[in-house]
């Protein structure tokens, strides 16, 4: 196998990096300041945009559509952009009768969960396909690879240069739900669940062995996605952050303040939530010394009505979408992530670090980000140790002050995206001037 470095090095100076040209197949609005995932495409947006030229395809279901006000941030880093409808296909419909769903799941096997609407615009990614010679079609996430699979012959996907950013892997965290939640749902349920991990497993599998790269959050992914097909080249680009401002340790006040921020919608978030306030704040408030109370911030769009009434507590506030979120962090003393399943890494975690905000969070939530346990954040897994975290950095200033400097540095010297983004862009550097498989870490 060559060395991807020397062949790198050996063409360089023969390639116009300013003229190539990307096809990027989003399932998201990129925005700065949207959800974690639309911060990831962003950055990849940002990035690509600064290697070469950029058409961007977003896939997006008329819902998402209604709710976009304007394109004109996305507008600036490319140089074209294609809206095209998705509606669910058959693959995601439910019925009330039981058995039907799964009957209706058997026909769908092997189908995308979305479909491209039948109009002008699925015409025009068709002829910008077939009509462009790509460098890269760069597709973020498992379900944009689907589509275009959909939209190709295999004799076409032979011809074209594909990478897929898988984010985080599909296939773990859908295991992980089923293993947290398959006690509280049907046998039916569990069958679906079961069936659903199959099949992302199986695409995922087909992306390793069609696409000329492929990229994850964390080097653990990597290893896992490695694991399965040694050959496959996988790329680590881990979630990033612009640069923020270090927020001031907030002054004393008899009250340490907890936050929790993430989408609700994200059924991770909304069980974490129910979680901290079920079996961890009890604990806390119990434990707590006299002079110090502690209240807790809920902060995310979509809560929906369980987590509307966790604000039922005196000491627990239940926001929803905000505009932004540092006002939420100049408000916290500790930042919580109390997570139980799910995959990827988390953008929230990154944020409070890059605020100067120390954090606790179980094993699961802190999955994949280079911090050490103790230097850089606190890790507790049971409801215990959870609230004991929580004391313990309440009561003792030095540590919280400690844990949030570290956590900044880490940061600063891994998580930003300038860096991210710089990494990413010459790894697939690589893959237009090589068609030689390996992982790149």
């Amino acid at each position: 196998m060559p060395d991807i470095m020397q062949v790198h090095r050996s063409q360089e100076s023969k390639i116009d990096y300013s003229m190539h040209t990307f096809l990027l197949f989003c399932a998201t609005l990129p925005l700065a300041n949207g959800a974690g995932i639309q911060k990831r495409a962003w950055s990849h947006l940002e990035a690509l945009s600064a290697a070469g030229q950029v058409d961007l395809v977003l896939l997006l279901t008329p819902a998402q559509i209604r709710r976009i006000e304007t394109f004109d941030a996305i507008r600036m880093h490319c140089r074209s952009l294609l809206v095209v409808p998705v509606d669910p296909s058959s693959r995601a419909h439910t019925s009330k009768l039981p058995g039907l769903t799964f009957a209706k799941r058997l026909l769908s096997l092997g189908r995308p969960m979305v479909t491209l609407r039948n109009c002008p615009d699925r015409e025009k990614l068709r002829s910008l396909i077939s009509s462009h010679k790509y460098d890269l079609i760069f597709c973020f996430r498992l379900r944009n690879f689907e589509l275009l699979m959909a939209l190709l012959n295999a004799e076409r996907s032979k011809t074209l240069r594909i990478f897929v950013d898988f984010d985080d892997i599909e296939s773990v965290a859908q295991e992980r739900e089923l293993a947290a939640m398959g006690a509280a749902v049907g046998f039916e349920q569990r069958l679906l669940m079961k069936m659903d991990i199959a099949e992302t497993a199986a695409t995922e599998m087909r992306a390793l062995e069609v696409a000329a790269g492929v990229s994850v959050c964390s080097t653990l992914d990597a290893e896992r996605l490695g694991s399965r097909d040694p050959t496959a080249r996988i790329c680590v680009v881990p979630n990033s952050l612009p640069e923020l401002r270090t927020l001031p340790p907030r002054g004393a006040s008899g009250q340490i303040n907890l936050l929790f921020l993430g989408t609700m919608t994200y059924q991770p978030n909304e069980d974490a939530a129910q979680f901290f306030c079920a079996e961890v704040l009890p604990l806390v408030r119990a434990r707590a010394h006299n002079s110090t109370s502690f209240h807790l911030e809920i902060v995310g769009r979509g809560p929906s009505s369980a987590v509307q009434a966790l604000a039922d507590a005196p000491d627990v506030t239940v926001t929803g979408d905000v505009d932004s979120v540092e006002s939420s962090y100049e408000r916290a003393d500790i930042v919580i992530a109390p997570i139980r399943f799910g995959g990827g890494t988390r953008i929230k975690i990154l944020e409070a670090l890059a605020y100067g905000r120390p954090v606790v969070s179980t094993t699961v939530g802190a999955e994949g980000l280079d911090l050490i346990p103790e230097r850089d954040i606190l890790i507790a897994d049971t409801p215990e140790a959870f609230a004991d975290a929580c004391l313990r950095l309440a009561a003792d200033e030095t540590l919280r002050i400690r844990l949030a400097q570290s956590g900044r540095r880490r940061f600063e010297n891994l998580y930003e995206a300038r860096c991210v983004q710089e990494k990413m862009v010459c790894d697939l550097k690589k893959l237009i001037v090589t068609d030689s498989r390996s992982t790149l870490v």
